[in-house]
C-alpha cells in the first residue's frame, strides 16, 4: 500500500488553490477594465500573474520531487 506523505498533498493543494486565486484575480482585472479602472485592474493583473507564477512554480517543482522519488530504489 502506498504512503501518504502530508507534505505532498499539503503542496499539491496549495498549488492548486494559488492557481484558483490567480484565475480570481484575473478576472476581477477584466471586470475592471471593463469600468475603465486602470491602476486597480493593472494591479489585479499583476497579482493574478503572481500568483500564476508561484503555482506553477510550486506545482512543477511537486511533480519533479515526486518523479525522483519515483525513479530512487527503495531498500
Amino acid at each position: 500500500m502506498a504512503k501518504i506523505d502530508v507534505r505532498s498533498i499539503v503542496v499539491g493543494i496549495t498549488g492548486i488553490i494559488l492557481l484558483g486565486i490567480s484565475i480570481y484575480f484575473f478576472l476581477l482585472g477584466v471586470s475592471l477594465m471593463i469600468d475603465y479602472h486602470v491602476a486597480p485592474s493593472l494591479l489585479a493583473a499583476a497579482i493574478g500573474f503572481a500568483c500564476l507564477s508561484a503555482s506553477i512554480t510550486l506545482l512543477r517543482s511537486w511533480i519533479v520531487g515526486r518523479a525522483l522519488e519515483k525513479e530512487r530504489p527503495t531498500k
